[in-house]
């Protein structure tokens, strides 16, 4: 039988309280419990506050716990979690009577690390905390199902790698052939191997000292050293290069949160260490305006990455003009010296010898490294000052234009030209002459300059025409010489010679054609081991200078064969019987016998193999050449000419 239970002023008051009180605080709206449910058996469990997320760093979470009607005895709750290495409860057992059935229990959950403290990256883990048992004689607590709390463990290992840029070994800058250094580790422990590729953005600035990293379980801590090492680039000026260092991503088995972890960069720049410069030749600084010219020449000292431009201007185009507007180097042609001429101009005044210069502006072309200097403007080459002659200038003489300074006894012509600063009264005559010791070098024509009150002013040329002499002599210089003036013009007779002379003499170079070596003849190359018998022939290249003689030493190489020098050339194969064959022969190439005539003359050499009573087969015979004696072939470099080879049949 039901008791009738009644409740006094106080009673309420106390129960009141009771229910508003939580585990720490007191009761908010949110954990009011619906007043017409205390009448059914239930459990009430409250949302976690805040969050339903613990970490393994020990982070919490709360809930709370408490009946929804009076037991009729003792209920206990038993709660555990389903997965205690993420998450622990705390208190396990709670114990509801029908004094304390509507008062909150507060529930705490504590994230838990990995047991084993194996610092494996596992990630946010779910898990629940769930209502183990109820224990009561009350048959409508004891059959009640509960349903679980679910929660999140938040992982305090981070699935990564780490790149260190701040040892000491480190520089974000490396020199050619300079290094530096940098080092990788993994921030927890890993499932399984784990693979950290490694390459450059530009192998053709800096290489890596490994191309992979390896990682385990067992030394994914430790620090691995990746050393960068700058490239020479074979004295390219190609400038301050930037470029990257690519890590990652990283490779691990299927599952592993290290799966796939996303590339980590470093940017470093290449120091160049060539420097920019440009070479500047003045051939002559002197133009004039009688059209006379003046010659520079141009080339970079250092090899461009790309090519690059130079443009050139004349600061006085009244005074001088040039024959190119801009200059165009290439990684090819960046040491070819490049010639610009510059023409005076007329100005029809009598302004005096004026100086200009030509400009030559800043290098440009991108990406060259010439670029990158004077600011970011390009590299700036230096200017050439020349003067340009007046041709206005008062009283009488000779002005005199070298156009080309250059012959060869291949045929190639030098020029120069000559005419009058004033209009003489009379023919002017000018002989023109070569140095007397140089006849042989160069012809010229015509030898007379001739002049009259009509063409005084109109310039008379002359050309200067090489000769072949056939000696080795290299490349002669020699002077062509304006003399003593002829004419009835007072003004231009009374030029001192000496004056002609200083003034008007020119130096030309004749190129040598001749090249020190032997012309090899092979007439019969084979030869046997019974009376078949090979023949060559060999003579001078080009004649050597006048007393000198040339020794050529001839050699058989090996035991094959021997070597016999002939009278002649007509010598019947079996009057060899009658010649000494040696191993070494020495020919005389002597200016008794070798003169301007005859030194074309060849030896005549025969070579017999050697018997050698084995059947072993055809074999070679080598037959070497090597230069002794010679002043004149052996300023050439010449040392071994020739190998010749011939067939010795068995």
């Amino acid at each position: 039988m039901e008791s009738d239970l009644r409740l006094g002023p106080f009673q309420i008051i106390i129960l009141l309280l009771l229910f508003l009180a939580s585990c720490d605080s007191q009761q908010t709206s949110e954990e009011e419990s619906d007043l017409e449910g205390l009448g059914t058996a239930g459990v009430e469990i409250t949302p976690p506050f805040s969050s339903n997320t613990t970490t393994e760093s020990g982070g919490t979470v709360s809930f709370k716990i408490r009946l929804t009607s009076a037991p009729l005895s003792d209920v206990t709750i038993n709660l555990k979690s389903d997965n205690e290495s993420e998450g622990k409860v705390n208190p396990e057992t709670l114990i509801f009577n029908k004094d304390n059935w509507d008062v909150y229990v507060c529930i705490t959950v504590t994230g838990q690390d990995e047991q084993d403290n194996s610092s494996v990256a596992d990630g946010t883990q779910n898990y629940s905390i769930v209502v183990d048992s109820i224990v009561s004689n009350d048959t409508k607590y004891e059959a009640l199902s509960v349903n679980p709390v679910q929660l999140k463990n938040l992982d305090n290992e981070i699935a990564d790698f780490e790149v260190d840029d701040t040892i000491d070994e480190w520089s974000d800058t490396t020199s050619e052939n300079g290094t530096s250094s940098f080092t990788v580790k993994l921030l927890s422990k890993p499932l399984g191997n784990v693979s950290i590729p490694i390459s450059v953005s530009d192998t053709s600035e800096a290489n890596v000292s490994t191309d992979n990293l390896t990682f385990t379980s067992d030394n994914y801590s430790l620090e691995q050293t990746v050393t960068i090492t700058g490239i020479s680039d074979n004295a390219t000026r190609d400038g301050d290069v930037p470029y990257k260092i690519e890590i990652g991503r990283s490779i691990s088995i299927e599952g592993d949160h290290y799966h796939q972890r996303p590339k980590q960069f470093l940017d470093l720049i290449s120091l160049d260490n060539e420097t920019s410069g440009v070479t500047v030749t003045p051939i002559d600084n002197k133009t004039s305006e009688y059209g006379g010219t003046a010659t520079f020449k141009v080339k970079l000292d250092t090899k461009p990455s790309d090519n690059v431009t130079i443009n050139l201007r004349s600061t006085d185009p009244g005074e001088g003009i040039i024959s190119v507007s801009k200059l165009t180097f290439t990684v090819d042609n960046y040491s070819e010296s490049q010639t610009v001429t510059v023409t005076g101009v007329d100005d029809t005044l009598a302004d005096g010898n004026q100086s200009y210069k030509i400009q030559l502006l800043p290098i440009s072309g991108t990406g060259s490294g010439y670029d990158q200097d004077n600011n970011g403007t390009g590299y700036d080459p230096p200017d050439v000052t020349l003067i340009n002659e007046d041709d206005e200038l008062s009283g009488p003489g000779i002005v005199l234009n070298a156009i080309d300074v250059s012959s060869s006894e291949s045929g190639d012509n030098g020029s120069f030209s000559v005419r009058l600063k004033t209009e003489p009264s009379a023919l002017v005559i000018i002989p023109v002459a070569i140095d007397d010791n140089s006849t042989s070098e160069a012809s010229i024509n015509p030898s007379t300059f001739i002049f009259t009150p009509t063409n005084w002013n109109n310039p008379q040329t002359i050309t200067v025409s090489g000769k072949d002499d056939n000696f080795i002599d290299g490349d002669r210089q020699f002077g062509v010489n304006l003399h003593q003036i002829i004419s009835s013009d007072s003004d231009y007779r009374n030029i001192p010679t000496s004056i002609v002379d200083n003034n008007t003499r020119i130096i030309f170079t004749n190129f040598d054609n001749d090249s020190a070596g032997f012309i090899v003849n092979v007439l019969d190359n084979e030869t046997d081991e019974r009376l078949n018998h090979g023949l060559f022939s060999i003579r001078l290249k080009s004649r050597p200078l006048l007393n000198d003689n040339v020794s050529l030493d001839v050699m058989s190489y090996d035991d094959n064969s021997t070597i016999a020098l002939l009278c002649c050339d007509n010598v019947s194969p079996s009057q060899y019987s009658n010649y000494n064959f040696v191993d070494n022969l020495s020919l005389f190439f002597d200016n008794n016998t070798h003169t301007a005539d005859n030194w074309t003359n060849p030896f005549y050499i025969a070579i017999k193999g050697n018997n050698d009573y084995v059947r072993d087969g055809d074999n070679y015979s080598k037959i070497y050449f090597n230069l002794n004696n010679s002043t004149s072939y052996k300023i050439q470099g010449l040392s071994d000419n020739d190998t010749l080879y011939f067939t010795d049949n068995n």
